[in-house]
């Protein structure tokens, strides 16, 4: 007997998804140091203060938006679905020292999403990171516009307009720096604790001297690690009053080693950061200064 077949079609049409919306975001500065470069952050801020949750910086990075400053992982807990690069340098180009950055947000669950003329695939580490965790790349000046409706929905427009650098605002003049720092990214991972100490402590006396040649005083030091598996972490510890004494800062800096993992697990990347400046000449508070007259491995009896 012949194969008797149904003339109706009974199968399930399903709709397709809807992308899930980028937002809320995270806002990423890089290491900025002029506000006028960061017109896409601001405007992010500015107009739609409800989708940003944090900025996200490199140490060098003078720039600030005033939002909380979260990395990929703190940002994904305050509900942050994407990164938002929201600089620009000249050439637009995707500078090599965010790549790690940028990989670390996607790591943590976060898409991408920039204005640069560079497109993001084309930096192949986020390209293989994106595909291998599934993670979105939306390039916004070539994204088409149904996927910028469906991912932002009315800001579409306003969106591309902001990465083709269209913005009448006017720009402000540099502000102040709010934190200074200095990575290392090592050819081979660190292993003993005691380098990784001797490391911290070279970079934390950096932080104090440029304290000193910018006559300023912080309130906070922090470290940054990132293991061998490109995991990264931060720890910070601020006091009152501030300072700029280099034993003080340094020594701080290796404490903050202990609450984390290097040592027993290798190290590829260390940093140290000032942060919380006070500028003496602004405000009268207590400072903490050297005991220029203390005696090397004395008990600091003055």
């Amino acid at each position: 007997m012949g194969q008797v077949t149904d003339p109706v079609d009974r199968s399930v049409h399903l709709k397709p998804e809807r992308p899930a919306p980028l937002g809320p975001y995270l806002l990423f500065l890089g290491d900025t140091v002029e506000r006028g470069y960061a017109k896409t952050a601001f405007g992010l801020r500015d107009w739609a203060p409800d989708l940003c949750v944090g900025e996200f910086a490199l140490p060098d990075a003078t720039v600030t938006l005033d939002l909380p400053k979260l990395t990929p992982a703190e940002a994904i807990d305050c509900g942050a679905r994407s990164l938002v690069i929201g600089v620009a340098n000249t050439g637009g180009f995707i500078a090599e020292a965010w790549v790690p950055a940028l990989v670390e947000a996607l790591e943590s669950g976060l898409d991408i999403v920039s204005g640069m003329h560079a497109k993001l695939g084309q930096i192949a580490e986020l390209r293989y990171t994106a595909e291998r965790l599934g993670r979105r790349l939306v390039d916004v000046r070539t994204a088409s516009s149904k996927i910028l409706q469906d991912a932002v929905g009315s800001n579409a427009d306003w969106l591309r307009r902001l990465a083709e650098g269209i913005d009448d605002r006017l720009v402000e003049p540099n502000q102040p720096a709010k934190s200074s720092g200095t990575e290392n990214t090592f050819a081979e991972d660190l292993t003993d604790g005691g380098e990784i100490r001797k490391e911290i402590d070279e970079m934390a006396r950096g932080g104090a001297a440029w304290l000193e040649r910018k006559m300023l005083f912080c309130r906070t030091v922090t470290i940054k690690v990132r293991y061998s598996d490109f995991t990264t972490i931060t720890r910070s510890h601020s006091s009152d009053p501030p300072t700029r004494d280099a034993n003080d800062i340094a020594s701080r800096a290796i404490a903050l080693v202990d609450k984390t993992e290097a040592g027993y697990r290798p190290v590829r990347l260390l940093g140290v950061s000032v942060h919380n400046l006070v500028d003496p000449s602004e405000k009268r508070e207590e400072i903490r200064l050297p005991l220029f007259d203390e005696v090397e491995g004395g008990d600091g009896a003055v």
